[in-house]
């Protein structure tokens, strides 16, 4: 399990002061933090307002996940900037409850390296896409699933920029 220790939101947009401070619970140190915005520490700081989710792997190998939403202090000079803080990049992954076909749509204002990864509950790896590139504009991806177990599954969706986490599930 993972707590928050400290949360500050950003003080105007822009300004990329926001700050969280997550504590794994339990587990087998060491731990190693996974967020969707790069950083790779407990303290995940300079954030924009927005939602931010953190994987949590200890020395075992279990993982844990938070997502954890950076408001604004001072919504009154939230107009000067009305797209602060926006993710450049949409992940549809679908069906939700799928058979032996995953897709993947990626909507994306910049051109990147794509990595996708797939773990099943208990934290082990049971997919990894590495070497393909996101273009400008719409991307998709089909992976062919049907040798998984009927299982929930985390997909996680990684670009240059940012780490999308989509939760599926097998219904074999």
């Amino acid at each position: 399990m993972v707590t928050i220790n400290t949360q500050k939101d950003e003080t105007c947009p822009g300004s990329e002061d926001g700050q969280v401070v997550v504590h794994p619970e339990g587990g087998k140190a060491p731990y190693s933090y996974d967020w969707d915005n790069g950083s790779d520490k407990a303290n995940n700081d300079k954030l924009s307002a927005g939602e931010y989710t953190v994987i949590v792997t200890d020395a075992d190998g279990n993982i844990a996940m938070l997502t954890v939403v950076i408001g604004l202090e001072n919504e009154a000079c939230a107009s000067k900037n009305p797209t602060a803080g926006v993710k450049s990049t949409i992940v549809r992954t679908f069906p939700t409850a799928f058979n032996d076909i995953l897709n993947i749509e990626i909507e994306s204002a910049y051109s990147s390296k794509l990595e996708v990864t797939m773990f099943d509950m208990n934290g082990k790896l049971v997919r990894h896409e590495n070497g393909q590139s996101l273009s400008v504009g719409e991307n998709s991806l089909t992976l062919q699933v049907g040798d998984l177990a009927p299982d929930i599954y985390l997909v996680i969706v990684k670009t240059d920029k940012e780490q999308f986490v989509h939760k599926v599930i097998s219904s074999k």
